[in-house]
C-alpha cells in the first residue's frame, strides 16, 4: 500500500489559521483523525454548527507534541445551552497569550467540540450522549491535547477517565458533588461552585427563619439544578428538615406558564414555604402563578429562589422582569399586583462582580460567542439586552487558572502532561476572579460568594424598584424586617397534610 496524505485542512490555533504541512501517514494514524473545513465566517449559520460540531486540529509541526511553542488544551461544551456562554473560552485563551507572565515563549491553543445537549431530566451518563464526551476526549488526547476544560452539568465519568490518562480537567459548569473526593478524582478541579455549597446557603436560610417544612420546584435543565435539588433534600434530613413535595418542570419558556400554575395548584395547600431551584425565566411565572392566586398579598407564603442570574444593584429592576424577553410579550407585564409578589421572594443570588470592567468583558464575550467556532446566532434586539451567565465568568476563570498552573510546571521542567503536577498547582491556592473576587477553590472546588436579595420598595408611578435589601449571613435586624411582612409565616400551622 503506497504512502497516505493527509490533505492540508485549517487549524484553529487560538486566534490564528494555520495551515497543516502535508506529510505521510499510516493508515492507523488517519482513521481516527476527524477533520472539518475551517470556518472562517458565520454567514451561514446552519451549517456552522454542522461545521464545528467537533474540531480537531492535528498538530503536528506546530510544536505542540514537544511543547516548545504551544500547547492545546480540548473544550468539552454543549453548544446548545447559555451558548452565550461559549465566548469565554477565546476570549480568555487571547488574555493568556497577550501575557507576558503567563507561559513564556510560548502560545496556548485550543481545540473545541460540542459533546451535545441532554434530553430534558437526563443527565448525560443517563442519555444517548454518554460516551460522546468520552470519545471526544480520546480523539483529542490522540491529537496532543493535554488538558481539558468542562464539560457541562455532570461530569463524574469524564473527570475519572481524566484521572486514568492523568490529565487535568477543570469545569466550569458542573455541579457533581462526588468529584470533590480528590482521592478517585486527582486531577479534576473547577471553578464552580458544587451543589453540597450551594444546599449549605439554602438550609441555612431555612433554619436562620424556623421554616422546617417546605416544597422544592426545580428545573430538570441544567443538570446541575436537578444536583441543588438532591443536596438540600440530603442536608435537610441531616438537620430535621421536611421537604414536603418535588414538583419538577421541563425547559421552561412563557408559553408554558400553565405548568406552573400546575404546579402552584397542587402545592399550595401542603406548604407556605417554597425553594425554587432553577432558571430566572422560569421563577418570574412561578411568582405571578402564586400572585394571581393572591397566595402572596398578605405575606402568608415565601419563596426562596436559588438560580445564576447576578442582582446588579445598577439594574433592580432585573430582579422581578426579563429585560431580554417580557417586552416581546403581548401580555403586558409589570402590573403593582405582579411586582407585589416579589416581597416574599427571597433571592440567592451570585454577589455582584467587583471588577469595574466587567460589563466590558461581558460585551466582549458576547461577541465573541457570534464569531467561529461557536457563531451563536445574533439578533441585535435580544442579543444586546441578555445578561451572560455567571457561568462564562467560570469558564474564564478556569482557563486562567490552568495557564497559571501549567506556567509553574513549565518553570520547574515537569511535563504538562502531568495532571497531578498541575492540579498541585491550583488547589487549595487563591486566584483572581474575572470578577474581581478573590477565590480559593478548596478541594479543587469553586468558592461560594452569595448574597440574599428581597424587594423591599417599589414606586407603582414611576415603575422602578426604589429599593432592594441584601444581606451576606442572616442578619438579626435585616432578618426582623422581612419577618415583619412575612409574620404569618410564623403562627400559621405549617404541619399541613
Amino acid at each position: 500500500m503506497g504512502d497516505l496524505f493527509l490533505r492540508p485542512v485549517g487549524v484553529m490555533k487560538g486566534r490564528e489559521n494555520v495551515e497543516v504541512e502535508s506529510r505521510p501517514m499510516d493508515l492507523i494514524t488517519i482513521l481516527p483523525l476527524l477533520t472539518l473545513k475551517h470556518q472562517t465566517s458565520c454567514n451561514n449559520v446552519n451549517n456552522s454548527t454542522q461545521d464545528y460540531q467537533i474540531l480537531y486540529s492535528y498538530l503536528t509541526g506546530t510544536g505542540a507534541h514537544n511543547f516548545s511553542e504551544s500547547v492545546t488544551i480540548g473544550f468539552l461544551g454543549a453548544y446548545g445551552q447559555a451558548q452565550v456562554v461559549l465566548g469565554a473560552l477565546p476570549l480568555a485563551v487571547e488574555a493568556v497569550n497577550e501575557d507576558a507572565d503567563l507561559l513564556p515563549g510560548r502560545r496556548l491553543s485550543y481545540v473545541a467540540a460540542d459533546i451535545g445537549t441532554n434530553s430534558p431530566g437526563l443527565s448525560r451518563s443517563k442519555s444517548s450522549l454518554a460516551a460522546q464526551a468520552i470519545r471526544v476526549m480520546t480523539e483529542m488526547r490522540d491529537n496532543g491535547t493535554v488538558a481539558f476544560i468542562g464539560p457541562d452539568d455532570t461530569c463524574s465519568s469524564e473527570a475519572l477517565v481524566a484521572a486514568a490518562w492523568n490529565l487535568p480537567m477543570i469545569s466550569y459548569k458542573c455541579s457533581d458533588t462526588r468529584v470533590s473526593d480528590k482521592k478517585v478524582f486527582f486531577t479534576f478541579a473547577r471553578t464552580l461552585p458544587p451543589s453540597s455549597k450551594v444546599s449549605k446557603s439554602v438550609v441555612a436560610l431555612l433554619r436562620a427563619f424556623q421554616w422546617h417544612r417546605f416544597v422544592v420546584v426545580s428545573g430538570t435543565h441544567p443538570a446541575s439544578a436537578s444536583e441543588v435539588q438532591e443536596a438540600i433534600e440530603e442536608l435537610s434530613i441531616i438537620h430535621g428538615l421536611t421537604v414536603t413535595d418535588i414538583k419538577q418542570y421541563s425547559d421552561y419558556i412563557p408559553h408554558y406558564i400553565e405548568q406552573m400554575d400546575n404546579i402552584v395548584a397542587d402545592t399550595y395547600m401542603k406548604t407556605r414555604v417554597y425553594v425554587f431551584v432553577g432558571e430566572h425565566i422560569a421563577l418570574i411565572d412561578f411568582i405571578k402563578c402564586l400572585q394571581r392566586r393572591k397566595l402572596l398579598d398578605t405575606g402568608d407564603y415565601v419563596v426562596i429562589s436559588v438560580d445564576d442570574e447576578i442582582y446588579d444593584p445598577n439594574r433592580r429592576i432585573k430582579i422581578i422582569r426579563r429585560d431580554y424577553l417580557d417586552p416581546f410579550l403581548s401580555e403586558t407585564w409589570g402590573n403593582v399586583s405582579d411586582v407585589m409578589g416579589f416581597r416574599s421572594v427571597l433571592k440567592l443570588t451570585p454577589s455582584h462582580p467587583r471588577n469595574p470592567k466587567y460589563k466590558y468583558v461581558c460585551e466582549k464575550i458576547k461577541a465573541s460567542s457570534a464569531k467561529p467556532p461557536f457563531c451563536v446566532p445574533y439578533h441585535h434586539k435580544i442579543f444586546d439586552s441578555i445578561s451572560v451567565p455567571i457561568q462564562a465568568a467560570y469558564l474564564y476563570d478556569a482557563v486562567m487558572i490552568y495557564a497559571r498552573a501549567l506556567t509553574e510546571v513549565f518553570q520547574n521542567n515537569e511535563d504538562p502532561r502531568n495532571g497531578t503536577a498541575v492540579l498541585r498547582r491550583i488547589v487549595n491556592r487563591s486566584y483572581h476572579s474575572i470578577q474581581g473576587y478573590d477565590n480559593k477553590p478548596r478541594r479543587g472546588d469553586g468558592d461560594l460568594s452569595r448574597k440574599t436579595a428581597w424587594l423591599f420598595k417599589w414606586e407603582s408611578s414611576s415603575g422602578a424598584v426604589s429599593e432592594v435589601r441584601t444581606m451576606g449571613e442572616v442578619e438579626s435586624s435585616q432578618k426582623g424586617e422581612f419577618s415583619k411582612f412575612c409574620a404569618n409565616l410564623f403562627t400559621v400551622n405549617l404541619n399541613l397534610n
